[in-house]
């Protein structure tokens, strides 16, 4: 939920893997998020994120498909924990959380 993944985002504990279009991601994401959208290579960020201690991943919808894939990606990797943000990135907005613009610089490129 966005009232436990706040917290870990404010203290710097966690790494956020945004599963929008990297369109969306570019105009406003969680701050420091990584963008991985589902069917791309984790590859680019994996160093990333095995270095953190959680993952959160999230997308746009309520019913958190695309970060439900995405999530599943990245425990396909072993990282050892793998959430998805329930009331993914609307509610992240509505509660005041960090956010900021700009593309992924250690990203893949979605040329789709």
């Amino acid at each position: 939920s966005v009232e436990v993944a706040k917290p870990l985002c404010l203290a710097c504990t966690a790494a956020f893997v945004d599963a929008r279009s990297a369109q969306e991601y570019a105009a406003g994401h969680v701050t420091g998020a990584l963008h991985l959208g589902p069917g791309e290579t984790v590859e680019p960020v994996l160093a990333n994120l095995r270095a953190a201690q959680t993952v959160i991943v999230y997308d746009r919808d309520r019913d958190c498909a695309a970060a439900d894939r995405v999530a599943a990606q990245l425990q396909a990797q072993d990282l050892r924990d793998v959430r998805v943000l329930t009331g993914a990135w609307p509610e992240w907005l509505a509660s005041g959380g960090p956010g900021e613009s700009g593309a992924c610089g250690v990203c893949t490129v979605d040329s789709r």
